[in-house]
């Protein structure tokens, strides 16, 4: 009882992996490769263009407790 199980899910595999009809692989490969080289040269430029001074050198966190204390202590207290 398995095994036509296994034959369907594996003719179901081979038929969705088969190209379509006339849908030429290595063409369309080429152009895919052709658009990624591409991006990969335009993201190039933009690395290139950015400033030095535009790239952190480290990363820090900001404490933001501290000031919202600091700006409630500094609020005046209403009085209904």
């Amino acid at each position: 009882m398995k095994h036509p199980k296994l034959l369907f899910l594996l003719s179901i595999f081979f038929i969705s992996c088969q190209p379509k009809p006339g849908e030429n692989t290595e063409t369309r490969l080429r152009g895919e490769i052709f658009s990624l080289k591409r991006e990969n040269d335009s993201l190039k430029n933009i690395i290139k263009s950015l400033s030095p001074s535009a790239i952190p050198d480290t990363i820090s966190k900001l404490d933001t407790t501290s000031a919202s204390t600091t700006i409630n202590s500094q609020l005046p207290v209403s009085t209904p």
